[in-house]
C-alpha cells in the first residue's frame, strides 16, 4: 500500500503531520505538547481570548509595558485569566516550580520582549480577542 505524507505548519511551534495511505486513512500528530501545567495550546479564556502558549521558556516583557504581577503563587491558568480580564494585556509570563521561585505571574501590553528558554517558565501571548 502506498502512503503519502504532507507537512504543515501552522505556527513556529505548531507542527500538523498528515499520513495519507490509498485506503483513505489519516493520522494527524501534533509535534508540540497539547498542555503544559495542565493549559491546552492554544488556551481559550473564559471570556473568548485565545493565547499560543510557551511551554519551554517565555517572552521577557518590557518595563514600559507592564501591566501588573501577583507573586502570590498563582496557578498558569489563574496567570492567563489575569491577563484576559487585563484591559490591554497581550502577554502573561509565568514564573512556575524552580528552585529560585515559588510561583508567578507578570502580564505586559506588549509582544516586544526577548524570548528566553528556562524550565519552568511559561508565557502565554494573545493571538485573538472577540470584540
Amino acid at each position: 500500500m502506498q502512503q503519502v505524507v504532507a507537512s504543515t505548519t501552522v505556527t513556529p511551534t505548531l507542527t500538523i503531520t498528515v499520513t495519507t495511505a490509498v485506503a483513505a486513512t489519516t493520522t494527524v500528530v501534533a509535534t508540540v505538547p497539547v498542555s503544559c501545567r495542565g493549559v491546552t495550546n492554544p488556551y481559550i479564556a473564559s471570556n473568548g481570548d485565545v493565547f499560543r502558549i510557551r511551554c519551554t521558556g517565555f517572552r521577557q516583557g518590557t518595563s514600559e509595558s507592564f501591566l501588573g504581577a501577583d507573586y502570590a503563587n498563582p496557578s498558569f491558568q489563574a496567570c492567563l485569566e489575569m491577563c484576559a480580564t487585563t484591559s490591554g494585556c497581550l502577554l502573561a509570563d509565568y514564573f512556575g516550580d524552580t528552585s529560585a521561585n515559588s510561583g508567578g505571574c507578570e502580564i505586559y501590553s506588549s509582544l516586544a520582549g526577548a524570548v528566553f528558554a528556562r524550565a519552568g517558565f511559561f508565557s502565554g501571548e494573545l493571538v485573538l480577542s472577540p470584540p
